[in-house]
């Protein structure tokens, strides 16, 4: 098992990080990589990893996908939470020969990835809690689900809490999510905290969405990505 904290890892080629291990990287920034055949900035390898990033900002990386996780062993996983992924040239890639999964993202931004914020292979499943999803001005999607061919039929690939999406690509709950509106987030900014994060905009329809309350890894999270003195409520 590694933990990495508090770093910034930056203008590699072929993957800045390639895991084939047990990973976890926590208030830390990605930035400027090139991924020729992987994820830019985070690449789970082969052997059936598990990447937990936390607290993480992740942006203008370049060459395809910015994470990819998976593994020809089926079991490779993704906890990502509290973090920021934007302004990359590709998306979120969960991939996998077989089923694979499930992966987790919680209390994220996922925002202006290139043409595919979030692409969900064959039989892999994605749980989405409390996340924001902006495709990329202009075009894009926001998710690309690869279908089931191994589950039983019916199987849904995304399960999600809490989610607010740019359109309606994902398949979202209509009981606990919203599609097809503007997330009205602003720019990369100095908002408080180790990393740039893109704060809510006045009349978001993200400000006090739902439940304060996001599951989290391992507890429910009482901060935001910011950090102590950061709650995820206010009085």
């Amino acid at each position: 098992d590694t933990s990495i904290e508090g770093v910034t890892i930056r203008d590699g080629a072929d993957s800045c990080v390639v895991n084939e291990g047990s990973l976890t990287l926590s208030d830390c920034r990605i930035t400027n990589c090139h991924g020729a055949s992987g994820g830019a900035a985070v690449d789970g390898g082969i052997a059936g990893p598990l990447t937990f990033l936390d607290r993480c900002l992740i942006d203008g990386n370049t060459g395809g996908s910015v994470i990819r996780v998976g593994g020809v062993a089926s079991s490779g996983g993704l906890r990502l939470q509290n973090s920021t992924v934007t302004g990359n040239e590709g998306g979120i890639v969960v991939n996998a020969e077989g089923p694979g999964g499930p992966h987790y993202l919680y209390a994220s931004t996922i925002a202006d990835n290139g043409p595919i914020n979030l692409f969900v292979e064959a039989d892999d499943q994605v749980s989405l809690e409390h996340v924001i999803l902006k495709r990329s001005t202009g075009g894009g999607v926001n998710c690309v689900l690869g279908g089931i061919v191994f589950l039983p039929p019916g199987t849904q690939q995304i399960s999600s809490l809490a989610v607010i999406a740019a359109d309606a690509s994902c398949g979202l709950d209509p009981l606990y999510d919203v599609e097809g509106v503007d997330p009205m987030i602003g720019p990369l900014a100095d908002n408080g905290g180790p990393t740039f994060t893109r704060a809510l905009l006045p009349g978001s329809p993200a400000i006090d969405f739902r439940w304060p309350l996001c599951s989290g890894f391992p507890r429910p999270l009482e901060m935001d990505q910011r950090g102590p003195g950061y709650p995820r409520s206010l009085p």
